[in-house]
């Protein structure tokens, strides 16, 4: 499977549209140190938390894995280079494995520098909010690469169905409804990461604790397998 993870992230990496991708996730990173730099906030735990909160995990990070995730399988099968790769005595499960693997390392590497920054440069998180950020940000990554390698093999645009789902979903109706962020991956993710973050708002997020919220993450990766794999055997294979 490392062959195949590593084939895969080379093909993300090489790609312009991994460029653009790059800029969004340093976009919460600026915005930290811009602010930091001009004095605009009175309180740094509630401007960190903020920015963690309603920039990082529900747009930025996810934005830039579904999209990731999207295309990594999606565009092998529409310049034909899948057949190759399934013809290899790989199982189809080790395959979408891979492809969510490289989905994650690639988002982390581009995410987590900015992250870092967010949590860093104001200076008050402190120890437990840079763990507690940098566990939601993996998770939530997590998550977000599973449903995309899906997508990928069950829509006929993936990137265009995953960016109206952050869109009009994650950063929208999930946002500012309560019920409706009982089915946000971004909603348990901040459940995580207020754990660390001392003025984080904890609003329209489930109300569970933070033990919970990883359970229900580690869920959505875990049964995301499965379905890629048989969604991989149904797929029509240029």
């Amino acid at each position: 499977m490392i062959p195949l993870t590593t084939l895969y992230v080379r093909s993300l990496a090489g790609r312009r549209r991994t460029l653009a991708l790059l800029v969004l996730a340093l976009v919460p990173g600026i915005l930290a140190i811009v602010a930091t730099a001009t004095g605009a906030y009175d309180d740094a735990d509630r401007f960190t938390a903020r920015l963690v909160e309603r920039i990082l995990l529900p747009v930025v990070a996810a934005l830039v894995t579904v999209v990731l995730g999207a295309s990594v399988i999606g565009e092998s099968r529409d310049d034909g280079t899948v057949v190759y790769v399934v013809a290899t005595p790989l199982s189809r499960l080790t395959i979408v494995a891979a492809a969510w693997l490289a989905t994650l390392l690639t988002a982390i590497v581009l995410l987590l520098p900015s992250a870092l920054v967010v949590v860093i440069v104001p200076g008050a998180a402190g120890f437990d909010g840079v763990r507690a950020t940098v566990a939601a940000l993996i998770l939530a990554c997590a998550c977000y690469a599973a449903v995309s390698v899906v997508a990928s093999l069950v829509l006929r645009h993936p990137v265009l169905a995953c960016v109206l789902y952050v869109v009009l979903w994650e950063g929208s109706v999930a946002s500012f409804a309560a019920s409706a962020s009982k089915l946000s991956i971004a909603a348990y993710a901040k459940v995580v990461a207020a754990g660390g973050l001392a003025q984080a708002e904890r609003l329209n997020v489930p109300d569970v604790s933070g033990a919970v919220a990883v359970m229900f993450l580690l869920a959505v990766c875990v049964a995301a397998g499965p379905l890629a794999a048989a969604a991989l055997r149904r797929a029509e294979i240029p």
